[in-house]
């Protein structure tokens, strides 16, 4: 009997070869139509508090640059079958991860067509990124409360929710996003309980020019970011999604980058294949689901948007439970 379910996709060509040997001789645009979903069992996940669970990974042959150019239908029909899977193993919730996450933002609610319950991880995804964040301000010794922090995507699901727990703490918080509407429903949200300074930006480069703290929490490349254009001696917090070779190679040496949204777990656990998958590091959202099925809340969890801020630090107490630590090397828990 599995209790959980995590479906992703590889995060690089050489992640994706390594999973479907038979990619090298096809090209891109062709793989994720032919080559099929892979499962691997998912074993010995461990808590601090000596409990266990089991699960399956179901690994979808598509790259992320090709999910904003994919048909929504067939990314929902992956899911659709990754949830099948999850029924025949006995899963009894389904995670969403990387960018099928976003699924659920584009209308992809699966509650009415799935029995499973499914969770898309943006609850711990957002906390992770305002941890580390927060550990690498404290560790810089810098004053939150005098600093200009922008949330590049700040309409996504988990810049939408990280921008509401870090506004407390800065002077300014500039929300980036093409969606101007979704940035006025967030700026009334953070005026509602903060008293900060808020400013709506579409002008990326503008953001980053004044900012001390950069959050990255959607595709650089879609919001047409240039990392020449990060503020010198600036934090840039990256969604590890995409935290790509091509994006870093561009940041100046005065930036601190820093890779977040990972979550290191407290054993190395068994993804059924060596040499893909980092076995004690993984996303915040296949974090979530793991962490959901210990504690038996085999529920919707996170929802897009509609997560409250409430979620956050539950799941971030539920993490401490079970030994789980959001991964920032660069500044440690002490």
């Amino acid at each position: 009997m599995k209790s959980f379910a995590f479906i992703t996709h590889p995060e690089n060509s050489e992640q994706l070869r390594k999973i479907w040997p038979a990619a090298k001789f096809m090209p891109n645009f062709l793989i994720p139509q032919v080559l099929p979903l892979k499962i691997f069992p998912v074993k010995n996940v461990i808590s601090a508090q000596g409990g266990q669970v089991h699960g399956v990974l179901v690994a979808c042959p598509i790259l992320a640059s090709q999910f904003p150019q994919a048909d929504h239908d067939f990314l929902a029909r992956k899911v659709m079958a990754a949830a099948e899977i999850a029924k025949e193993a006995g899963a009894r919730i389904l995670g969403l991860g990387g960018c099928f996450s976003g699924l659920a933002e584009k209308g992809g609610d699966f509650k009415s067509a799935l029995k499973t319950p499914v969770t898309t991880g943006d609850a711990f995804g957002a906390w992770s990124i305002f941890e580390a964040a927060y550990r690498i301000a404290k560790a810089k010794k810098l004053n939150l409360k005098k600093i200009n922090l922008a949330v590049f995507g700040a309409a996504s699901a988990i810049g939408f929710l990280c921008a509401q727990k870090i506004a407390a703490h800065v002077a300014k918080i500039i929300l980036v996003d093409a969606n101007q509407a979704s940035l006025e429903k967030l700026k009334d949200k953070i005026l509602d309980f903060n008293q900060v300074e808020v400013e709506i930006e579409l002008d990326g480069n503008r953001a980053a020019q004044e900012s001390d703290i950069i959050i990255i929490a959607d595709d650089p490349e879609r919001m047409a970011i240039s990392p020449q254009e990060f503020k010198p001696g600036s934090i840039v917090c990256c969604l590890s999604l995409y935290a790509t070779a091509d994006f870093k190679a561009g940041i100046g040496s005065s930036i601190t980058f820093v890779e977040a949204g990972l979550v290191k777990l407290f054993c190395a656990a068994d993804f059924g294949v060596a040499g893909v998958w980092p076995q004690d590091l993984v996303s915040a959202s296949f974090a979530e689901t793991m962490l959901l099925a210990f504690e038996n809340r085999f529920v919707y969890y996170s929802r897009g948007q509609n997560t409250s801020l409430d979620k956050l630090e539950e799941i971030a107490d539920i993490a401490t439970r079970h030994g789980f630590e959001v991964w920032v090397p660069e500044a440690p828990v002490v």
